[in-house]
Parts: structure tokens; C-alpha cells; sequence
């Protein structure tokens, strides 16, 4: 089911993941939707996310997982498609790190965001990838593939090399289930065992980072926090 996905091409939409979530009233999952123009792309916590030309902006669309505790990894199985579709077109393995929850770092900067959501029994990943120009925001530092050196990916490369990477990804979480994609995730995951800052609606929380529990939750010292407990997380600088 998940070895030919529908492209769906799109020359500007507001949302790459709000046109998904349209096209799930003509079309079943899987399918993918990607946008040349993306007016008004959103990350987690509805962050606006800048899209610039030249840019990938696209949303992968699949059947919902039946296993809750598959549900909880989603996020994770997007990083490491990325990562691995990343890979496979030249990048270094070691320039490549996840920021939990659902960043992607080269060489420790931003690059890459990932939005897992769900809709009509179908889970949306939207991914935006800097791979000419990286915007600017205030307060956090951004790259792309091109002022890293690479040259020559570019957003329909990225874009098939990606629906292989969700396809082989998904095989492995129905083979080997979610603890697989825990240790694969954490095999890369930037800031393991360094002391972090985390924003939550009831304060700010510090601890060092351990791991991922069972659900896919980041322990933090002796505690455990899903995405949605936490606004914000970064390393504790001076610790």
C-alpha cells in the first residue's frame, strides 16, 4: 500500500498540511502533497513556519497506525525517515542529529522541521527542509543544505528520496514495533545526557536529558514529558 505514493503538486497554498487535510475528502492515504508557494506554513505550538523558494514544503499522508503505542512514535519515525533520506543523497551521518521533538540539526543548527498531526483516522506529516536558504529568526539560528555544501539536492530529489525513506520506515515499526525506532532515534538525538532548559505551561522545568520512556516521552532527570507538556526545550548553557 505504502510502495506507490500519489504526488499531489500544488503551485501555492497556505498550508501544505491544511491541503492534505482538504484532499483526504476526494482521496485516501497514502498520497503526498507538496507546494511550490507556502503562504502560511505552521509548526508545532502554531508556529509560523517561513517557506522560501527553492525550499521543500510538502505533507505525507498515511493510514493511522492501529497501535496506540505506534501512534506515540510517529514523530520519531519522521525524523528518521528525513534522516535517512537525507543520507542517501550524500549527506555525512555524523553532520545529521535530531533536536527532540521534531527537529532536524546539521552540524547543530536547524535545518529541517518536522509537524506530526491527525486527521480522519490518517496521520499528516508536514515537513519543511531549508535546502537553498535558511530564514531568519530572532533568538535561533538556522542553516541549509546548500551553505553546508550541498549543492546539488534539490526539492524533488529530497521529495522522492523522502517517500522511500517513510516507506521503509514504516515497514520497520510494523516489523520490529516502536522500541526499534526508539533506539534509532536516540542513536542520533542531539544533547543526550546534557542538562536542559524546558519551557512548560507551569513553569520552566531543568533536568538532564536520559532518554525516551516507553510511550516515547523525554525523561528529564526523573521525569517524564510528552510534546505537548513542553513549549520550548534547549541546552542549559554554564551547566
Amino acid at each position: 500500500m505504502r510502495d506507490s505514493i500519489p504526488l499531489i503538486r500544488l503551485t501555492e497554498t497556505d498550508s501544505t498540511q491544511d491541503a492534505a487535510r482538504a484532499l483526504l475528502r476526494q482521496q485516501a492515504a497514502p498520497f503526498v502533497v507538496s507546494a511550490t508557494q507556502q503562504t502560511g506554513g505552521y509548526g508545532r505550538q502554531a508556529r509560523a513556519w517561513e517557506h522560501l523558494p527553492s525550499n521543500l514544503a510538502a505533507t505525507w499522508a498515511f493510514p493511522a497506525p492501529e497501535d496506540p503505542l505506534h501512534i506515540t512514535h510517529l514523530g520519531y519515525l519522521g525524523c528518521l525517515a528525513l534522516r535517512s533520506a537525507l543520507i542517501t543523497l550524500g549527506i555525512q551521518p555524523d553532520r545529521l542529529s535530531s533536536k527532540w521533538p521534531n527537529d532536524m540539526l546539521l552540524d547543530g543548527v536547524k535545518m529541517a522541521g518536522i509537524l506530526v498531526e491527525t486527521a480522519e483516522k490518517t496521520v499528516l506529516f508536514g515537513l519543511g527542509v531549508n535546502i537553498t536558504a535558511a530564514p531568519t529568526v530572532t533568538g535561533r539560528a538556522a542553516t541549509c543544505l546548500r551553505d553546508a555544501g550541498y549543492t546539488e539536492i534539490t526539492a524533488d530529489t529530497l521529495l522522492a528520496a523522502l517517500s522511500n525513506a517513510f516507506t521503509q520506515q514504516f515497514r520497520r515499526l510494523d516489523q520490529l514495533g516502536a522500541a526499534a525506532l526508539r533506539a534509532d532515534w536516540l542513536s542520533s538525538a542531539a544533547y543526550l545526557g546534557e542538562t536542559l532548559r524546558a519551557d512548560t505551561p507551569q513553569g520552566v522545568r531543568i533536568g538532564r536529558f536520559l532518554g525516551l520512556d516507553i510511550s516515547g516521552r523525554i525523561c528529564l532527570d526523573n521525569q517524564v514529558y510528552s510534546s505537548a507538556d513542553i513549549t520550548r526545550a534547549r541546552v542549559l548553557e554554564g551547566v
